[in-house]
Formats: C-alpha cells, structure tokens, sequence
C-alpha cells in the first residue's frame, strides 16, 4: 500500500479544492478557528488551486438546542455527526437529508429532540455545529487547557477544562487535549454545566449566625475559623463530621483524621446509596469500562445507566450494537437501554431482587418468576445467555435493589464463573466520589445515625435531607451555595469547586483519577481539605 507519492498527493490537494469548493472562508470569524480540521489539512496541503467561480450554498445560521448552533453552509458532511448520535448515543436524532449537492446534515422538524449530549459538537471537524454556551466568547488559542475528571459521573470521565483570566470557558473532551477511558464522548452535565464554578450566586465570604433565627452576618475567615473551632471544641467527641461524596479524596481524608482528633465516632458521608454490601462482600474484580465494552454478556438488574453512568450506558450500547453481546435488563421500567436489551424482563415493581436470587439459584426461578409476574421461560432464556456466554459477563446493579440482593451478588458472582467465562462487577454509584467515600471512610454509621444526639456538627457539603439537622446544637457547613443545609448552619465557610482545587476522585471501576485546578478558588473560596485542617489546628491538632 503506498501511502506518500505524487499520485496520492496531488489526490489529496484534490479533495482539499473539492471540499473548500462550497466552504465559506470566515475563519476568523469562526468559532472553530484555530481547532477546526479542515483548517489543518488545507494548511499542510497548501496552495491549492481554485478553479470553481460559482456560487456558495448559504444558508442562515440557526440553533439546533438551546446548547448547540448549526452553521450549514460550513459542512463538509462527514457525516460523523449522524454516526455518534446512532452508534455512541442510539437516539438518531440528527441525519442526512436530500441528495446530490442539495445534501444538508438536519434534525427531525427542525429541532434536537434528544439528551443535548453534544458529542456532534465534539466531533464536527469544522464549524458546523458549535456549543452554542461557549460560542463566541473567546478564541481557542487564548484558553489554558487543563485535564481534569468530571465532578457528576461516577464513571470517572475524563475532561479539558478551557480557562482564561479566571474564567471557565468550556469543557470538552477532544483527544488533542484528553486521553482519557472515555475518549471524545461526554454527556450534557460533564459538558455544559460548568456555569456554577464562576456563578455570582456563590458564597464569596465565611457568615456566621450568632444566635439562633438571626441573620447571617458577613465575616473574616480568622473569625469564623476562631468561632467553629470554639464550639466543636466545646463538643468534643459528640460532634459528627459528614462528607459529601462529591469531595475529592483528601478532602474526605482530612475529615476522617478531623473526627480522629476530635475522638468522634459519628462519622458519616451524604450518599442515600451505601456501597458497603457490595464492596465488603467482592468475590470477583470490578469490571473497567473497557472490559464492559468486549463483554460477550452484559447484566443490568435495575438502575438507569444513562442518567448517572452515562458512559458506561454508551459502552453497553457499543457492546450490543457493534459486538453482538447478549444484554439482559430486569427493570419495573422500560428504559431507553431496555431497547437495547436481547432480553428484557419487565418486572412487577420492586421485584428485580428475585432475578437476582434466581440467577444464583436456578432452583428459585419460578418462585422468583411468579414474585416478578412474569413466565418462568423468560427467565430461564436470559440466564442460559449468561451461563453460555464464552468471555467476560458483566453484572451490574446499584440502589435498585435491596441491599440483601447486592450482598448476595457479590459474595455469590465467583460462583457463576466458568470454563471460558469470567464474571465481573460493575456497581453503580451515584456520585463522582462515592466509590472513594467508601474506601476511605469504611466504619462511617448512617448520617442519621450520625446526627443522633450530636451537639455539633461539620459538614463538608450538603446533607440530602436538611431537616436531619433538626435538635444539632452547632453546625459548621463548608458549602460552594447557600443550600437548604447552608441555610441552617451556624458557620458557612465558602468552599472551592472541583475546578479550583488539585486532587482524585475514584471512580466505579475503582481507579483514582487526577484533578486539577483550571482557575483559582473565586472570592474567598479555599479549598474543603484546607479548610477542615485550619479548623483543626485552630483545635490544637495539625491533622495534615
């Protein structure tokens, strides 16, 4: 095969004039400038000769979403668009219309009626489809990027957080800048909801509330640190400490040598979905998202992957679409990955339990058939699927089912291994850090537990239900917003976000993953492990 010759060569200059024959060139004008394919090829492939005087294809620019903009006269119809939204997302919500040189790339009624992933964006190689949040506010070339881990998926995506002047841009995920497990796919939240980081609603001072029902008032941080440390002090051991799993690792550590110092047992994280039955009962690997991808069988007993594990929803669907892997969904709801499914058992509500105890005791199944209101023939098809499979069969499941189910998954997933096949878990967790909650925080009680009798608090993060704090005497909230929790604190101490900090997450395959400070903590803002430590030396105890 030859690559470099004269014939190849001119070949390429070819349809490089073919493809700038209907192009507008506004480069600078473009939001693409400077990152746009097309742009590079004619680049290296200079002096091409124009030898087409008619006229361009213009049409308006328009909005497809309110988060992405079309330009279509900068189409080259690459058509890679069409092939994310089909083979990465399955919602083919944007396609090829007309023919010939009338060929324009379109959505169904003008519109995306889809999950707004935009991974079209992500791989337009011109200026066809922009982020229309990002659109026009600065030029590529100006933006510091720096690589980080997504702060919403537990599945650890990796992000290119473009900054400038202290100011969060964007994040993309574009293999120039990222190689990371999920390559160029992001899902909506990783790639449009960073507005929060410079928000002008942020906390931008510590406030502390003097007495109870009073105001908040406005304070330095030598003050507020003085004031929480005082009454922690005075609480001692009865003072509970709780963590949101969305910290990073140290900062949930700082906390957990906090409640050391402090001799408190009441230590707890904010998570409703205790990963504890499953990881304390692990008789096989967690499976990465690689290995989701090859598996030959893949079982999802309730939960919706797409919600909170997006990219590990996209690697089910690669593994079925492109690999032909037996799926089994036992869901009381018919999700949109059930459409995928080989098998899909639709249970009565609240029965997926049963699947999974049939499934470790085939002589349960039509018990566990008759509980789910379905034909023992069904269950029996999807677990030959699995018992047949030859490679790796993944099980996934989280807070959909009983924590007795999960237990019993886990300790009994070596038992469904065989001659050819290798059983792997797959647990899913609901926050960016849940899965290093657990890890580093694995004799923490319940936070209700936690708050019994307390006469103190610190929370690093908000709790999922405020009134918890009900008959605390003192609460210390390290928090980015003034939340329901915040709103019941006595101290308020204004905390970083994910893009102001250095630091991991690990998460649900178990790897601890970089991230990285894009911008420096806006207004007063420092970091959760920073603040936790100067309360504690302010105690006496230098914890760090």
């Amino acid at each position: 095969v030859t690559t470099v010759s004269e014939e190849v060569e001119k070949a390429q200059r070819a349809m490089g004039e073919f493809l700038l024959a209907n192009h507008p060139l506004d480069c600078p004008q473009c939001d693409r400038g400077g990152e746009c394919e097309l742009q590079e090829v004619i680049f290296d492939w200079g002096d091409v000769e124009e030898r087409f005087f008619e006229n361009k294809n213009v049409a308006p620019e328009k909005f497809l979403s309110p988060v992405i903009a079309n330009d279509p006269q900068r189409c080259i119809l690459c058509k890679r668009c069409t092939r994310v939204c089909d083979e990465w997302m399955g919602e083919d919500a944007i396609e090829a219309a007309n023919r010939g040189v009338q060929t324009v790339i379109g959505t169904y009624g003008g519109w995306l009626n889809c999950s707004q992933c935009g991974n079209c964006v992500e791989v337009c190689p011109t200026g066809t489809l922009l982020d229309a949040v990002y659109r026009h506010e600065t030029r590529p070339w100006e933006l510091e990027q720096i690589i980080s881990t997504d702060a919403y998926s537990s599945d650890g995506m990796q992000i290119s957080i473009g900054a400038r002047g202290g100011l969060v841009h964007r994040v993309v995920a574009r293999d120039r800048y990222v190689d990371g497990l999920n390559g160029e796919f992001l899902d909506v939240k990783a790639r449009y909801a960073h507005g929060f980081i410079n928000h002008e609603d942020r906390i931008k001072t510590p406030l502390i509330r003097y007495a109870k029902g009073g105001k908040f008032i406005p304070a330095t941080w030598d003050e507020a640190i003085k004031f929480a440390a005082e009454k922690l002090g005075e609480a001692g051991s009865d003072a509970a400490v709780i963590a949101s799993p969305r910290l990073t690792n140290e900062s949930i550590f700082a906390l957990k040598e906090f409640s050391a110092a402090v001799k408190s047992a009441r230590v707890a994280v904010s998570d409703p979905f205790d990963l504890r039955p499953i990881f304390e009962n692990l008789s096989v690997e967690l499976a990465t998202h690689a290995e989701i991808r090859k598996a030959r069988a893949i079982v999802l007993i309730g939960g919706e992957p797409e919600e909170e594990q997006t990219f590990t929803a996209k690697q089910v669907r690669q593994a079925v679409r492109n690999d032909g892997a037996a799926f089994i969904c036992v869901n009381d709801t018919p999700i949109n990955l059930s459409r995928r499914a080989t098998h899909f058992i639709h249970t009565a509500p609240g029965t997926a339990d049963a699947f999974a105890l049939a499934l470790l005791d085939n002589g349960s199944i039509d018990a566990a058939a008759q509980k789910m209101a379905v034909d023992p023939s069904e269950v029996r098809r999807a677990i030959e699927a699995i018992s047949s499979a030859a490679g790796d069969v993944v099980l996934m499941f989280g807070e959909g089912i009983s924590a007795e189910a999960q237990r019993a998954l886990a300790a009994g997933a070596a038992k469904l291994s065989g001659e050819g096949r290798r059983v792997l878990l797959h647990p899913l967790a609901r926050y960016n850090n849940s899965v290093g909650a657990n890890d580093i925080l694995s004799q923490r009680k319940s936070v209700a537990d936690a708050l019994k009798g307390a006469k103190a608090a610190l929370i690093a993060g908000s709790l999922q239900d405020a009134k918890a704090l009900d008959g605390v005497g003192f609460v210390v909230v390290q928090e980015i917003f003034l939340t329901e929790t915040a709103e019941m604190a006595d101290v308020v101490l204004p905390a970083a976000s994910f893009a102001e900090v250095d630091g991991t997450f690990t998460n649900n395959a178990g790897n601890p993953q970089r991230v990285r400070k894009a911008i420096e903590p806006v207004d007063q803002a420092r970091a959760d492990w920073l603040i936790t430590a100067q309360i504690a030396r302010e105690m006496g105890s230098d914890i760090l």
